[in-house]
């Protein structure tokens, strides 16, 4: 099955932190999360995607 992927403020919003606190959250254990990249298409810094099978249970039924 294909994973589904959210952007990280989404993510954030999900699991009930703030952006910069769910970008620690992944950098510091980066294995227990599935990220990607994507490059915007007018320049800048790539945003960040988060598979929504990687967050807890709590927030993968509020994304459902």
């Amino acid at each position: 099955m294909e994973d589904v992927y959210i952007a990280l403020q989404q993510a954030a919003d999900l699991e009930g932190l703030k952006y910069r606190g769910m970008l620690a959250r992944v950098q510091r254990t980066p294995e227990q999360y599935q990220i990607k990249r994507n490059s915007r298409e007018i320049g800048g810094k790539a945003e960040i995607m988060v598979a929504v099978s990687s967050l807890s249970p709590k927030a993968r039924r509020a994304w459902r």
